[in-house]
């Protein structure tokens, strides 16, 4: 751990600066530094398609959805390698984008070079949640790791709607799963850097107070202590009940274990174990997963399910650009679809409301 001051500039702006002929990370703006509103409207609107073809398309953050969210580190280095000061930190993180954005967690693994999670937005805050968890760990693991530069893969975090029951439960399993894939341990629940739905009490609720890591020193302006609150998935109870639901988590975790344990095994693979994996260096670089050419913004399993999604991603988008070209043209009170996020939440835009 480093001791005294970091070497890192920051500001809970979202500014992270390199020392030495580096650019600017911005991981989203600060509202404070956004003049909000109609007058502001000119500056603080996206490009057309037209003006870049490789720009972001725009993706509904709707209330109440369940969202698995995925963030890599840059390089594939090692740097959440799960060392009791980094699992704090995370957990802490996690903790505190929850409290402050009304999150409810379900499930969070942490392997070496990315961290799983999943939860659910009642408020429609998610991607505030994951800047606000991006930013603090990003600063804690510059302080712990003594680095400076970008942590964080460029592209920002990958986040899919779940479409359904059965989208939940895969999700649930594939998480639980994931330091079984990554060849760490042959069980996950030998994984410290697990936490969230237990297998045994799907249903049980747990709360835990965390006290903010010292590597941030006894100044910081992050709360000294949050509360880490781990819900089991709400909408899976109320679709098939407590007792069906509870049965549906763990064989979805006990079905994903064992797929990824006879994976391995018929691949030849075996296992590093904890101890092993502490010992690997953090500027290890892991390989690079094969990826598709695009990233998805929601997650089904059911065939129903997945012709709802794309119709309402399909519809959505259609929607926001209409509005869009009308804004770009002068008209003041164009109305967004309910989903709007960005342009709602820093220029003030109106949108519909839900349902």
């Amino acid at each position: 751990m480093r001791r005294g001051g970091p070497r890192l500039s920051f500001r809970f702006s979202g500014r992270f600066r390199r020392r030495k002929n580096s650019t600017w990370v911005r991981p989203i703006p600060d509202p404070s530094e956004v003049t909000e509103g109609p007058a502001a409207l000119p500056k603080q609107l996206p490009r057309s398609p037209a003006d870049n073809l490789h720009m972001t398309l725009p993706r509904p953050v709707y209330e109440g959805d369940v969202v698995h969210i995925q963030r890599r580190i840059i390089d594939g280095q090692l740097l959440l390698r799960p060392d009791p000061e980094v699992l704090e930190l995370v957990r802490y993180a996690v903790a505190a984008a929850a409290e402050r954005c009304g999150i409810v967690l379900h499930s969070c693994c942490v392997i070496a070079n990315h961290v799983h999670l999943l939860a659910t937005d009642p408020e429609g805050r998610h991607p505030e949640f994951t800047a606000h968890m991006n930013r603090t760990i990003a600063l804690g693991l510059h302080r712990l790791h003594d680095l400076h530069g970008t942590i964080w893969e460029p592209g920002g975090p990958s986040v899919q709607r779940m479409e359904g029951a059965e989208a939940m439960l895969e999700a649930i399993g594939y998480i639980h799963a994931n330091p079984i894939a990554a060849g760490y341990v042959h069980d996950e629940r030998l994984y410290p850097g697990l936490f969230g739905i237990d297998e045994r009490a799907p249903l049980k609720r747990s709360t835990e107070r965390i006290r903010r890591p010292a590597c941030f020193g006894p100044d910081s302006a992050l709360p000294e202590e949050v509360e880490l609150k781990i819900e089991t998935v709400a909408q899976l109870v109320e679709e098939r009940g407590a007792e069906r639901a509870a049965n549906d988590i763990a064989l979805a975790i006990r079905r994903h274990r064992e797929k990824a344990q006879r994976e391995r095994a018929e691949s030849g693979l075996s296992y590093l174990g904890i101890k092993r994996v502490l010992e690997e260096k953090i500027t290890k670089r892991a390989k690079r997963p094969k990826r598709a050419g695009f990233s998805p913004t929601f997650k089904g399993v059911v065939g129903g399910a997945i012709r709802r999604a794309s119709e309402t991603l399909r519809a959505f988008r259609s929607a926001y650009a209409e509005a869009l070209a009308q804004l770009r043209e002068g008209v003041r009170d164009v109305v967004f679809p309910y989903g709007t996020y960005y342009l709602r939440r820093y220029a003030g835009v109106a949108t519909l409301p839900s349902g």
